[in-house]
């Protein structure tokens, strides 16, 4: 039995123990408080207001992939501009599985946001904190959101405002598109996730195609718009051997060190080097980036494909597989 259900059963006998029944009750409703979206204020006086007030955005749920991350903060983002708020990311104090034994805001590690921005708006006389979830509007991995041109337009334009690579990401990806794709002519991208997506069948995450599927799509793909190679984007060491088998040398991959993936979420299954977890992530984002650089893109619905599209400009031609949910 998974330790987490064994864990389970124990906290549900527990929480009906008249001892310790309390203890529970008044965690539950401190974790409740503690995660609803509030106005701290620190003063007590009227007074003018002369600056937006900073909206701090938090995330909720934890073992999420930097590109979900970047699909929840959009959210909050979008909420906090419509209020009149100033959008402030904190990945400091509620950061998951982005980047082990960090001291400083994890955000700032890959996207343009000032360190100190986060410091002064907890500093500052008033702000908000936000509930740590998505909002009902975000752009999420439905056929709709995808396939919706003036909806795409909309996220694209907060995405590029908010979410800018930093120099170290940009000079990164941008090296990894003029030695891996530049002058290479025409591209087609693929998207295929394996490892937890397929293992664990995430209740209520999109249903992902078999390899075998995406590769044949990518042969009809390439032949009907004319592309020269394909660019890879996948966490599986397996599915790239798959690729190579039917396509050859035609097949481009980033640097990337795949993961020994076992079980679990795979944000949490780490490799053998020095700050794993961070370098995942910029191989991770530079992947999106030159998945946006391509002239086609075929993919199952997942965080990468929104991000990818929020990045890029247009398409000659897309595919999603819609397969449902797990």
């Amino acid at each position: 039995m998974h330790l987490y259900s064994v864990g389970r059963k124990i906290y549900q006998k527990v929480k009906k123990n008249p001892v310790f029944s309390n203890i529970i009750f008044l965690k539950e409703k401190y974790n409740q408080w503690f995660w609803s979206e509030r106005l701290v204020d620190k003063v007590i006086f009227k007074r003018k207001r002369r600056e937006k007030i900073p909206f701090i955005i938090r995330r909720y749920a934890q073992n999420m992939g930097i590109g979900s991350y970047i699909i929840s903060n959009l959210s909050q983002i979008d909420y906090a501009e419509k209020k009149g708020y100033k959008p402030v990311i904190d990945m400091k104090n509620y950061n998951g599985t982005v980047v082990d034994g960090h001291v400083e805001n994890t955000w700032t590690l890959f996207f343009e946001q000032q360190e100190d921005e986060l410091t002064n708006a907890y500093k500052s006389k008033i702000y908000w904190l936000s509930d740590g979830e998505n909002k009902n509007f975000f752009p999420n991995d439905s056929m709709f959101f995808l396939n919706d041109k003036n909806l795409l337009l909309y996220w694209k334009n907060i995405y590029r405002k908010y979410c800018c690579f930093n120099r170290t990401v940009r000079d990164y990806s941008n090296r990894e598109y003029k030695e891996l794709l530049k002058g290479k002519g025409r591209i087609l991208g693929v998207l295929c996730r394996g490892t937890d997506y397929v293992r664990l069948c995430p209740k209520g995450h999109p249903v992902q195609p078999d390899t075998s599927v995406v590769i044949e799509k990518a042969k009809r793909v390439m032949e009907e718009f004319k592309c020269n190679f394909i660019y890879l984007a996948t966490e599986d060491y397996n599915v790239e051997i798959l690729f190579r088998k039917k396509l050859g040398n035609k097949v481009i991959v980033n640097k990337r060190v795949y993961k020994r993936y076992l079980d679990g979420y795979l944000a949490n299954t780490l490799n053998e080097r020095e700050n794993d977890r961070y370098n995942t992530n910029l191989e991770y984002l530079s992947s999106l980036s030159l998945l946006s650089k391509c002239d086609c893109l075929i993919a199952g619905r997942t965080s990468g494909t929104v991000v990818t599209m929020l990045m890029n400009q247009a398409y000659d031609y897309t595919f999603f597989w819609d397969l449902g949910v797990y």
